[in-house]
C-alpha cells in the first residue's frame, strides 16, 4: 500500500484547490512562478510540479539546482523548503530513506520557523511516508496526526483525505481492518458526496480491496474491482493495480496458477513499495501448490530485505519456513525458525503497543475534530436562530407600525371627515339658507303686492345681489365637497 499512498497525495493535490482546480501537466516552473496566484495555490502547483519530476523519475535530477535558483530568483514564499522537498523526493526514489528522514526534520524546523504551513504539512506527510516505508507504524501515525492538525487548519478536504487513507494503509499493514475501514468508509463517503475526481475514488477503492482480500471476502473484493473498472481507467499505474486485484481474485478462488504467473510478471517489471507483500503472497500460493522449496526461497527473501521492521509480513514469513521445513521432517531447522517467529512476534506486540496508544488518540482526535464541527455548527444555528427571531421582531415591528400608522391616518380621516361634514353642515344651515331666504322673501314681495317700477327695479337689483351670494356659496360648498 505505500505505493498508493505516495499516488494518492500525488494526485489529490493534482484534484484539489479547496475542493478541487484543473491541473495542466504541461505547466512548466516558469508558468507556475510567472503566473498572479495567491500564495496558496502557487505553493501547491509549484508542489505538483516537483512530486511530478522528482519522485516517480530522474529525468529532472540534474535541473534541482536550476529550479531552486528560479524559486529564489521571483521570490517565492517558501522557496528554499521546495527546493529542499525536490531533494528529498529524490531521496525517497532511491531509497535513502534515512538522509530523506533527516532532510525532513530539517525541512520541519525551517518551515515550523517562517510561519510554512502548507509546507510543514508536506514536511510531516513526507515524513510519514518515510516511517511508514521504514516499518515504524507509531512514528508514522504520529506524524500523520501533526499533518492533519495542519490540514484541519487550513480546511482543506484533499490534505485532510490523504492524511485519513495513509492512516487507513498502516491500519491495514499491521493487520488492524476494521480500525483501517472506519477512515477509508469516511474517505469514501466524503468523495462520493462530493462527487470528487474519479481518482481519488479509484485509490480509496483499490484500498478497500485490499482489506477485502486479506479478510477473504471476494463478493466484496469483486465489487470494489468493478468499481476501479468504471472510475480507475485515467488513474496513475492503474494497469499494475488491476494486475494486482485480478491475482487476488484468482487465489481467492484458488486459482493459484493463474495468480503466480501475474505475481511473477508483477515482481519481474519493477516493484519496490509493493514487493515485499506480491512475494507474500506468491510465496503463499506456492506453498498451496505444494511448491515448497520455491515458497521457502521467496520467503527468505522477505527476511532477507534489510528495510523490513517487525511486520506481519516477516512473522509470516518466519512462520512459512517453519512450517515447510515441519512437513520435510526437518525439527531443528522447524523449532529454529518458530522461536525467531516467536521473537518476531513479541518484537511485533511492543510495536503494536504503541500503535494502540496512538490509535486511541487518533480516535480521541476524530472525536475532537466532529465536536469541533458540531459546535461550529451549534453555534452558526445559533447565530442563524438570532438572526431569525431579530428579523421576526422586525417585521413584527415593521407590520404593527404600518397598523398603527394606518389606523391612526383612518382616524384622522373620520375626525376630517366628521369636521368637513360639520363645516358643511354649518355651511347648508346659516351660509346657504340665509341668501335662498332673502330671494324666497323677495319673490314674494315681487308676487302678491303691486309694486310701482321703481320698487320692483329696487328688488331686482336685491333678487341679483341674493342670487350671486347664493351662487357663491354653492362655489364654497362644492370646493368642500372635492377637497374631502
Amino acid at each position: 500500500m505505500r505505493s498508493l499512498i505516495i499516488l494518492l497525495f500525488f494526485l489529490i493535490l493534482m484534484s484539489f484547490e479547496g475542493y478541487a482546480y484543473p491541473q495542466n501537466h504541461s505547466d512548466t516552473l516558469s508558468n507556475i512562478l510567472s503566473a498572479k496566484l495567491d500564495k496558496f495555490s502557487k505553493q501547491k502547483q509549484l508542489t505538483n510540479l516537483v512530486y511530478r519530476r522528482f519522485l516517480f523519475s530522474s529525468e529532472y535530477d540534474q535541473t534541482l539546482k536550476q529550479m531552486a535558483d528560479s524559486v529564489k530568483k521571483y521570490r517565492v514564499s517558501g522557496g528554499k523548503e521546495l527546493s529542499l522537498l525536490a531533494e528529498i523526493f529524490v531521496l525517497r526514489r532511491t531509497n535513502k530513506l534515512k538522509a530523506a528522514e533527516k532532510a525532513l526534520l530539517d525541512g520541519i524546523t525551517n518551515a515550523q520557523r517562517h510561519e510554512e504551513h502548507y509546507l510543514l504539512y508536506q514536511f510531516y506527510i513526507n515524513l510519514a511516508y518515510v516511517k511508514t516505508d521504514q516499518h515504524n507504524a507509531s512514528a508514522a501515525i504520529f506524524n500523520y496526526r501533526q499533518a492533519k492538525r495542519i490540514a484541519e487548519e487550513l480546511s482543506d478536504l484533499g490534505l485532510l483525505l490523504s492524511v485519513d487513507v495513509g492512516i487507513s494503509d498502516i491500519f491495514t499493514a499491521i493487520g488492524l481492518y476494521q480500525q483501517a475501514l472506519v477512515y477509508l468508509n469516511d474517505a469514501q463517503k466524503k468523495v462520493e458526496d462530493q462527487n470528487l475526481r474519479h481518482s481519488l475514488r479509484t485509490l480509496i477503492y483499490l484500498n478497500k480491496a485490499e482489506i477485502f482480500f486479506k479478510l477473504d471476502k471476494r463478493d466484496s473484493l469483486n465489487y470494489y474491482r468493478k468499481l476501479i473498472g468504471k472510475y480507475g481507467a485515467e488513474s496513475h499505474g492503474i494497469v499494475r493495480n488491476r494486475k494486482r486485484l485480478d491475482y487476488y481474485a484468482l487465489i481467492l478462488s484458488h486459482h493459484y496458477q493463474q495468480a503466480i504467473t501475474l505475481m511473477r510478471d508483477l515482481l519481474n517489471t519493477g516493484n519496490q513499495y509493493y514487493k515485499d507483500v506480491d512475494r507474500w503472497n506468491l510465496a503463499n500460493s506456492l506453498y498451496a501448490l505444494k511448491n515448497l522449496d520455491s515458497a521457502a526461497l521467496e520467503a527468505h527473501q522477505i527476511l532477507n530485505d534489510e528495510t523490513n521492521g517487525p511486520t506481519p509480513l516477516r512473522l509470516n514469513a518466519y512462520q512459512l519456513i517453519a512450517r515447510i521445513a515441519e512437513e520435510k521432517n526437518d525439527q531443528l531447522t522447524s523449532i529454529r525458525y518458530f522461536k525467531l517467529a516467536l521473537a518476531e512476534s513479541e518484537a511485533f506486540m511492543i510495536e503494536m503497543r504503541s500503535v494502540d496508544q496512538l490509535s486511541t488518540e487518533l480516535r480521541q482526535d476524530r472525536l475532537y475534530a466532529a465536536y469541533k464541527i458540531t459546535n461550529l455548527a451549534y453555534h452558526r444555528e445559533r447565530i442563524i436562530l438570532f438572526a431569525s427571531i431579530g428579523a421576526t421582531v422586525l417585521v413584527i415591528l415593521i407590520i404593527y407600525s404600518f397598523y398603527r400608522n394606518t389606523k391612526q391616518k383612518s382616524k384622522y380621516q373620520r375626525l376630517l371627515h366628521e369636521t368637513r361634514s360639520k363645516e358643511l353642515a354649518f355651511i347648508n344651515s346659516h351660509q346657504v339658507r340665509k341668501p335662498l331666504a332673502n330671494i324666497l322673501g323677495i319673490c314674494r314681495l315681487l308676487i302678491e303686492n303691486e309694486n310701482s317700477v321703481e320698487e320692483n327695479t329696487i328688488y331686482y337689483e336685491l333678487l341679483d345681489q341674493q342670487v350671486k351670494e347664493m351662487d357663491q356659496k354653492l362655489r364654497e360648498v362644492e370646493m368642500k365637497l372635492r377637497e374631502s
